[in-house]
């Protein structure tokens, strides 16, 4: 975790800062060692654990999931490698992604040729999806059909309708890790064990809580286990509670909205107020209008009734309000 490093390399990126919100206690520590007069600094937790929290799914797990992170090669808005790929560390990064991403699409070939589970990609959400339904019949030929790209806009709800999932070291283990989801991970048969495990104390944990098969022999045998499954882990508890505030009850999204909120009378000096149709208004007109610049637009901006929406968001949604840890933060 290096958000002080990058703050005091990039200090021009604070003057834009109103506030900091921040998942756990450590990077609030190292940020306030960092920069001890800074203000306007909350831990308020990782909002996406909202939705494991407060969740009312009731899915099956059917499928073999595949977390993807390729967005240096698969840009969402389909800028080119090539853009980028000078800048410092930034080959090496180019060269793990393409190791990572040829060593997934072997072992869905794998998983499809030796077993009869279906595969569901997820896409980083810096990738375009486009270009994995354009190409998915030219990869995967007479099995195609039994592959599909995953849309939804929540990884959680996704996460639960796998049986497992298969990926390189990501911040998604910790999600799989609370929803019982058992890990795979392909460092070792991508050949990126040790890049990963030396980038942070972190990540050497999230490959240490996963199985790290050697052979795609090995990865069949996994997946066709009943003893692959997740196990408590101290490390990881630790992680979730000095990282992601996991530890303090309520919901994370409704205590950074109440700072947010009592932030906007001090810094908004507008005395008028639109109307909410004109708001509407002008989104709606803004993103067809950025649609018909970039097509790929939609893959990294939301837009009401064009994109579905999350599984029974309004239940969560409930679920938030009547939680009765929640009750300090609606005063």
């Amino acid at each position: 975790m290096s958000h002080h490093i990058t703050l005091k390399k990039n200090p021009h990126l604070m003057k834009s800062i109103d506030m900091y919100l921040l998942w756990g206690d450590v990077v609030f520590k190292e940020i306030k060692s960092a920069f001890p007069h800074l203000k306007n600094i909350h831990v308020v937790g990782w909002s996406n654990l909202d939705f494991i929290r407060y969740n009312s799914w009731d899915i099956n797990k059917k499928t073999i999931g595949f977390v993807m992170r390729s967005p240096v090669i698969n840009d969402h808005q389909g800028v080119p490698t090539i853009r980028t790929i000078c800048n410092p560390g930034n080959l090496g990064r180019v060269k793990q992604q393409c190791e990572s991403f040829v060593t997934s699409f072997e072992c869905i070939k794998e998983i499809l040729e030796k077993t009869s589970y279906n595969v569901s990609i997820r896409p980083h959400p810096l990738e375009q999806i486009d270009s994995y339904n354009k190409y998915k019949n030219f990869w995967f030929k007479e099995n195609a059909s039994r592959v599909k790209v995953d849309e939804t806009l929540c990884f959680a709800e996704w996460l639960m309708s796998q049986k497992l999932i298969v990926s390189p070291t990501s911040t998604s283990s910790l999600e799989a890790y609370l929803l019982k989801v058992p890990i795979i991970n392909i460092d070792f048969l991508a050949g990126n064990v040790e890049m990963n495990r030396e980038h942070a104390q972190c990540c050497a944990e999230w490959q240490d809580l996963a199985y790290l098969p050697k052979t795609l022999e090995e990865l069949i045998k996994l997946i066709n286990s009943p003893d692959c499954k997740v196990k408590n882990d101290e490390i990881i508890e630790k992680q979730l509670q000095n990282y992601c505030n996991w530890h303090v009850p309520g919901s994370y999204s409704l205590r950074a909205s109440k700072l947010i909120r009592d932030l906007i009378p001090i810094k908004s000096g507008l005395k008028i107020r639109f109307p909410t149709f004109l708001i509407k208004l002008f989104d709606e007109y803004s993103f067809w209008k950025q649609c018909k610049i970039n097509p790929l637009h939609p893959n990294l901006n939301y837009k009401k009734n064009f994109h579905k929406p999350v599984k029974e968001l309004d239940k969560i949604f409930l679920n938030i309000m009547n939680d009765k840890n929640n009750y300090i933060l609606n005063n």
